[in-house]
């Protein structure tokens, strides 16, 4: 599988395409192996997109309309979160190209991730102001969190230690993952949104939209140690491969 692609819910991202993970197949003649798993705004399916010709393969029907797209490489997944309800999480067999199973995933999803090691769904919940697991060996939802705030966006550290989750009040906060609490909160002000945790899980930046700057918290301390001003509002945050240097895309800016 491919690595999945980031979205964003704002209206300006969502009329465009939300990209998911592409899903190994056969070898066939040359060209991409692969699909892609192409959720479009507004619509209440999944396309399939053959890499290899660049055409949609199939349409997946959803019961609800999708918001978010991770691939699972391990099962040969693809795990669709949708606006909320009984269909809150879809999975979606990546080998058939069809639904497997629907389940409630939250009141009010907002993002999930996938752990590192494939066996959990780490889940973002709006309404309840949550953060918590779900077990994907045992297709159950675990331990849980509450937090200050309603929460916007999270990113896991790559040693699995951390987490760290923008809030709608203009904090962040780093939850112990071992420990499974919240061990610091840091006020970053303004319209905190996406979360990227450099490769040496020491660090996290969480983009400051209304501010324009990008906020730099020490996870072991949870303190805020650097405001880094930007010439554009921060929408999304990527790090390089080697994890070097940090790549801000500017929602108002070229």
């Amino acid at each position: 599988m491919r690595p999945a692609a980031g979205k964003t819910r704002r209206a300006a991202a969502v009329a465009a395409l939300l990209l998911a993970a592409a899903a190994c197949r056969p070898r066939r003649g040359t060209g991409v192996d692969g699909y892609a798993f192409v959720a479009a705004a507004g619509s209440s399916a999944l396309a399939v997109v053959d890499l290899a010709t660049f055409s949609v393969a199939r349409q997946i029907p959803l019961a609800a309309r999708p918001a978010q797209v991770v691939s699972d490489a391990r099962r040969k997944l693809v795990y669709v979160m949708g606006e909320g309800g009984p269909a809150g999480l879809t999975v979606v067999d990546a080998r058939k190209l069809e639904v497997r199973q629907r389940l409630w995933l939250a009141e009010e999803p907002q993002r999930i991730r996938l752990s590192g090691d494939g066996r959990e769904l780490y889940i973002l919940d709006a309404g309840a102001r949550l953060f918590k697991i779900f077990d994907l060996e045992k297709m159950a939802h675990g331990r849980q969190i509450r937090l200050d705030g309603s929460p916007v966006d999270f990113a896991i550290s790559p040693d699995a230690r951390w987490a760290c989750i923008s809030l709608r009040s203009g904090a962040a906060a780093v939850v112990d993952l071992a420990r499974w609490r919240v061990s610091g909160e840091a006020q970053v002000g303004g319209d905190p949104e996406a979360v990227a945790i450099r490769h040496d899980s020491r660090q996290a930046f969480v983009s400051n939209r209304s501010e324009r700057l990008v906020s730099v918290i020490d996870l072991p301390s949870g303190r805020l140690v650097a405001q880094l001003p930007l010439n554009a509002r921060p929408e999304a945050l990527r790090f390089k491969p080697d994890g070097g240097e940090l790549f801000v895309s500017g929602g108002d800016s070229s």
